[in-house]
């Protein structure tokens, strides 16, 4: 699938990953919400979040193909 840049907006919607400030945060879908990294700035981390985000989606997509939707927490789970 081309990744478009509408596609990585989307992908990043649903993400586990994001920027506050200099911080990427995670959440697998739990309470437990945490620090992955710190960069520089904003702009570094976002960017940061985002390419994990594109990442964890594109090994889903490989293992899964068409079946799987970023946010499908039953699929996630067994691919952990």
């Amino acid at each position: 699938m081309m990744l478009t840049k509408n596609k990585i907006k989307q992908i990043n919607k649903e993400g586990y990953y994001w920027a506050e400030g200099p911080v990427v945060m995670g959440n697998y879908g739990d309470t437990n919400t945490f620090t992955f990294c710190m960069c520089r700035n904003h702009t570094e981390a976002k960017a940061v979040a985002s390419g994990l985000n594109v990442l964890d989606w594109n090994e889903m997509e490989e293992e899964h193909g068409d079946l799987v939707q970023p946010d499908t927490e039953l699929v996630r789970e067994k691919s952990l």
